[in-house]
């Protein structure tokens, strides 16, 4: 009886290789991410099912979560141009305040990104510096400058949370008027054009507006004998 031919040993797989991937893809990546779900849901193992990649594949290019998160606030608030130091008080913290406005109009992000974990982002210092420095030229000091830059900060980032929230308050309006209410018909055409004003200009001029009242408010601080203070 002849002998069974031999069974053949089955080859072992090479294992895929590791997919390439790079800083510029990994940040990318990570502001969508931070975009959708904020930083409470952010993790270096969501990242990589995102990115189709190994945990330790994105432990190549950042060392560490926080790592990361700096590194893409950075790529954000490196964006952001100082006023000439050469303007006066009122046109520099003017030119800073909608330079603001447009690193956040182009980065909404970014207002995630300015803390985590309850520090400040070292990146976002590039930003807040400036305007420190205007109000110490203008004459501030102390109590004052805590007073006026910690003011103009909080005033300035309400009023972007409210244009960049323009678009979506328009939409909730036009939505409600469109269900049953007690609103006469002149009154629900007032609602519908102001929801399309709300979307359109809104949040633009409501910043304006409040940009001419830091200033009106600083001036309070920085020179006691103007007539504001009459």
């Amino acid at each position: 009886m002849a002998d069974p031919p031999p069974t053949a040993t089955p080859k072992r797989g090479r294992r895929g290789r590791p997919k390439l991937l790079d800083p510029a893809q990994i940040r990318a990546a990570t502001l969508a991410m931070l975009a959708e779900g904020g930083l409470e849901g952010f993790t270096m193992n969501k990242l990589a099912q995102r990115l189709s990649a190994s945990v330790m594949t994105l432990y190549t290019y950042f060392p560490s979560r926080e790592a990361l998160l700096s590194d893409a606030a950075s790529s954000i608030f490196n964006s952001f141009e100082a006023p000439d130091e050469t303007l006066d008080w009122r046109a520099a913290t003017a030119t800073w305040l909608h330079e603001l406005r447009r690193m956040f109009v182009d980065h909404p992000v970014g207002l995630r990104l300015i803390k985590w974990d309850g520090a400040i982002t070292p990146s976002w210092l590039k930003v807040w510096m400036p305007l420190l420095r205007i109000l110490t030229r203008a004459g501030l000091s102390g109590p004052d400058l805590l007073i006026a830059a910690n003011w103009t900060g909080r005033v300035a980032m309400a009023l972007l949370m409210a244009r960049i929230a323009a678009q979506d308050e328009a939409v909730a309006i036009r939505h409600g008027t469109g269900r049953e209410s007690d609103l006469s018909g002149q009154d629900r055409a007032l609602i519908e054009t102001l929801s399309g004003a709300a979307q359109a200009e809104q949040g633009d001029r409501l910043y304006a507006f409040g940009v001419a009242n830091i200033l009106d408010g600083l001036t309070r601080l920085i020179a006691p004998d103007h007539p504001l203070n009459a």
